[in-house]
C-alpha cells in the first residue's frame, strides 16, 4: 500500500505543468550564437519577427507593440533586407537600438524553435511564463495577459 502512495505522489509532482517554452534550449542557442543575446533575469517581453513572412501578421504585430507602450521589449528581427525594418515601422518604436537584435541571414530557419509566425515571449526571472504566436486570433489573449487595452 505504501508503494501506491509513493507512486501517486511521484506521479502528481511529475505532472506539475511547466510554463517554459518547449523549444527553450534551442531558442537560447539561437539567441546566443546568431544575435548575441541572452534572456535577462529581469522581466522581459521578447518579440520574434521573421520579417520575410506574412505581411498582415507582421503589420498587426508591430501595431500591437506600438499601442502597448511596453518599455521592457526586446525584439529579434530576422530579415536579409534591412529596408524591411522601416517598411514595417519598427524604426518608429521608441526603443533603444540595443533592444533590437538582427538575424540578417534568416539563420533562425536552421533552428528547430517552433517559430513559423511572429511570436511573443514573456520572461520573468529568466523563465518563460507565456508565449504565443501574434496572429489576429491570439491578440486578445496576448493583450489580456499583459494588461494591454
Amino acid at each position: 500500500m505504501k508503494i501506491i502512495y509513493v507512486l501517486l505522489i511521484l506521479f502528481c509532482f511529475s505532472c506539475t505543468p511547466s510554463c517554459d517554452y518547449p523549444y527553450r534550449e534551442t531558442l537560447d542557442k539561437f539567441l546566443a550564437k546568431e544575435v548575441n543575446y541572452t534572456i535577462p533575469q529581469e522581466e522581459t517581453i521578447l518579440i520574434f519577427l521573421p520579417l520575410d513572412g506574412c505581411n498582415p501578421c507582421l503589420q498587426g504585430t508591430v501595431k500591437m507593440l506600438m499601442e502597448s507602450k511596453a518599455n521592457n521589449l526586446d525584439i529579434v528581427v530576422s530579415t536579409k533586407d534591412n529596408d524591411t525594418i522601416k517598411k514595417f515601422g519598427l524604426d518608429k518604436l521608441d526603443l533603444p537600438k540595443n533592444r533590437i537584435h538582427h538575424d540578417t541571414m534568416n539563420n533562425y530557419e536552421r533552428y528547430e524553435m517552433g517559430i513559423v509566425a511572429p511570436m511573443i515571449f514573456h520572461f520573468k526571472d529568466g523563465k518563460c511564463v507565456f508565449h504565443s504566436e501574434t496572429t489576429d486570433d491570439k491578440k486578445s489573449i496576448i493583450k489580456k495577459h499583459f494588461g494591454w487595452s
